[in-house]
């Protein structure tokens, strides 16, 4: 159902489909099939905040308690929905296992990349196929982000969750990977 923004909120038997590379921040989904639209959600914890128990990674069902989020940041009008202020996150651990859903495919990258209709796919893994690497960005040292195209339509790619060393561009890759909007990019 829908869920207003600042309202707590208890997610049961949710399965992890992501985890940042720090420990600190998960994405999980409803436990379904296939992953599609509204099925995931982001959960945040700052960086001052103790990582998840090493229990929880992808495949694992969890279940928290914590507040919902929308996140307005940059130029953007459509904000990242997100769960913040988890409750007792040190209880948090994973059970169960399995490799969770399977990736979205066929949805459009000017769909997945558009701020009125990609909303509904953010926390949703998903697969791209046959994308060209446009450009390389590695505003950090530790921080890398390429764009790719379709021929269409651009996105972003980020490492958050996985480090990716060796991309170029001119590069065809395929990409399975949670759509997570960056309101300072389309991520």
């Amino acid at each position: 159902g829908d869920v207003g923004e600042n309202m707590r909120v208890e997610l049961a038997d949710v399965v992890v489909i992501g985890r940042s590379f720090n420990g600190l921040r998960i994405w999980v989904s409803d436990d379904v099939e296939t992953s599609g639209p509204h099925s995931g959600v982001y959960v945040y914890q700052p960086g001052s905040a103790e990582e998840f128990d090493a229990s929880v990674r992808v495949g694992r069902t969890v279940s928290l308690t914590a507040n919902t989020d929308e996140l307005y940041s940059g130029c953007a009008e459509n904000p990242l929905t997100e769960l913040t202020f988890v409750v007792d996150p040190e209880a948090v651990t994973g059970t169960g296992s399995g490799a969770g859903p399977d990736p979205l495919t066929g949805v459009a990258m000017a769909t997945l990349a558009s701020d009125a209709e990609g909303e509904m796919y953010e926390g949703t893994l998903v697969r791209l196929e046959k994308v060209k690497v446009e450009k390389i960005d590695q505003n950090e040292s530790f921080n890398l982000e390429f764009t790719v195209t379709d021929g269409v339509a651009d996105l972003v790619v980020d490492d958050d969750i996985f480090r990716y060393v060796d991309v170029e561009e001119g590069q065809c890759l395929n990409i399975t990977g949670i759509m997570h909007y960056n309101t300072y990019d389309n991520t």
